[in-house]
């Protein structure tokens, strides 16, 4: 008997093994592990997640695809799924609106805050990067989670870098945008407008323009 499930667990594993090894070679399930805190605090920094081609993705889904930035050109990089063909994307005062309507509040988001830095001893909050930019002698630019921003009352302002050196889109206010305020812009057929958790960590499509749905890699599965 005991030989019996011995046998019958080997098959078991040589099985798995097969099938894992089939689903890795045709691209159907990937797994990653991400560099950066660009979609924290969902996923952070060296957090490991699957990514399948099968499943079609929905909005606010988590998306791989293949960067279409030049110098990045073969990497894999994961964002989450905002805006989808036909949608009007707007970034305004730092609150994403897609066909004109709020859209943030289901999401769990970070950006960079200048606080004080005593009222950020005293605060008790987790810091998603434990470095920070000083700023004058008595401040700090921090990554925080909004959640935390709020629950805690801290007083910290968002702080909104420029969008510099961007040409992906030639809209009249190209010279003033930040990464706070955006658009609006249309997403075009065939392609996806993505955007990173962490709103001032991310090169995501305010930077790199619009992602073919030709470079759709995989929908995250896991994480």
């Amino acid at each position: 008997m005991k030989r019996r499930t011995l046998i019958t667990l080997l098959i078991c594993m040589s099985l798995i093994v097969v099938l894992w090894v089939a689903a890795r070679l045709t691209n159907v399930l990937q797994f990653y592990r991400t560099p950066s805190n660009s979609n924290a605090p969902a996923i952070q920094q060296g957090s490991i997640f699957f990514a399948s081609k099968l499943k079609s993705p929905e909005r606010f889904d988590f998306i791989c695809y293949k960067s279409t930035v030049p110098e990045n050109e073969g990497e894999t990089w994961i964002h989450r799924l905002c805006g989808l063909p036909g949608d009007t994307i707007q970034i305004k005062n730092g609150s994403l609106l897609i066909n004109q309507k709020q859209s943030d509040t289901i999401l769990p988001l970070s950006h960079d805050y200048l606080v004080l830095k005593k009222e950020l001893d005293h605060s008790g909050v987790t810091l998603l990067e434990e470095t920070g930019i000083e700023y004058y002698n008595d401040s700090i630019i921090v990554l925080l989670l909004d959640s935390d921003v709020r629950a805690k009352k801290i007083d910290a302002v968002k702080y909104a870098y420029p969008l510099e050196n961007n040409n992906k889109f030639n809209t009249k206010d190209a010279q003033n945008r930040t990464q706070d305020n955006f658009g609006p812009v249309i997403v075009p057929p065939d392609s996806y407008f993505v955007l990173g958790d962490s709103r001032t960590r991310s090169m995501d499509s305010r930077y790199t323009g619009f992602i073919p749905k030709a470079n759709f890699v995989g929908t995250v599965l896991w994480r």
